[in-house]
Formats: structure tokens, C-alpha cells, sequence
């Protein structure tokens, strides 16, 4: 009897370690699985704030400050206001969206650090790693 006991808290002991190894194999799984639904979502939102600069863009008598403040709102109202870059080509040059004619088309670049937008891994990422979205309309 004492045999069988003594054997079952050894089985107790092997077993607390094979759940510390498996335990931190899921915890890096986990935090990878919420760093890449959080690209994700930062993508979406990415996506979201150019749409609208690009429906800005759009209109007749429409200017680059007008744009840009348009996407910060979204940027903004999604937590993301800060370190973005809005660029605004016309017909493939900068130039102020109030300078296009119907029928130009109109390049909005929205981008951001990735490190800026990471939950769990910042320092992982440079500050020239962007996540951007670009659109072009053309203007009425």
C-alpha cells in the first residue's frame, strides 16, 4: 500500500511540470493570437479612416485640411490620434485636394507605426514599420 502512494505523488509532482511547459506554450500562443487580432482591427480601422477622407476628398471645393481632420476624427474616436501620416496626392503629385478638377484622381495614404498600435509587443517593431491604407477617387 505505501508503494502506491508513494508512487501517486510522484505522478503529482511530473504532472505540475508538463502543465508549466504546456502553460507557457499557450501563454505566448495567447498573447500572439491578441497581437494579431489587434493588427487586424487597427487594419479595419485604418480602412474606415481613409473611406471617409477619401469621401471628403470626393467633393467639389474639399481641401487637404479638410481631409486630414476628417481622418484624425475617425483615427481619434478608434483611440489611434497621434503619430499618423495623411498624404495627399493629386493626379500622382502632393498638392492640396483643393487644386483637383473634375475627373483628377485624388491618392489618400493613411499610415501608422506598428508599434504604436500593438497591445503586448512595441519594442518588437521599428518606428519605419507602418501599417497604411491608400484609396483613390476620383474628384466631382
Amino acid at each position: 500500500m505505501k508503494l502506491r502512494n508513494h508512487n501517486c505523488t510522484r505522478r503529482r509532482g511530473s504532472a505540475t511540470v508538463e502543465f508549466a511547459v504546456i502553460a507557457l506554450v499557450l501563454a505566448v500562443l495567447v498573447m500572439g493570437v491578441v497581437e494579431l487580432t489587434r493588427v487586424i482591427q487597427v487594419k479595419s480601422y485604418l480602412s474606415d479612416a481613409v473611406r471617409s477622407g477619401g469621401r471628403q476628398a470626393a467633393q467639389p471645393g474639399a481641401t487637404s485640411a479638410q481631409v486630414t481632420s476628417s481622418v484624425g476624427a475617425i483615427l481619434a474616436n478608434h483611440g489611434l490620434s497621434g503619430t499618423t501620416t495623411v498624404t495627399v496626392l493629386v493626379n500622382g503629385t502632393a498638392a492640396n485636394v483643393s487644386t483637383a478638377v473634375r475627373g483628377d484622381k485624388v491618392s489618400l495614404t493613411v499610415a501608422i507605426p506598428v508599434g504604436n498600435s500593438t497591445f503586448i509587443s512595441p519594442s518588437y517593431f521599428t518606428k519605419s514599420s507602418l501599417l497604411s491604407e491608400t484609396l483613390v477617387v476620383v474628384h466631382h
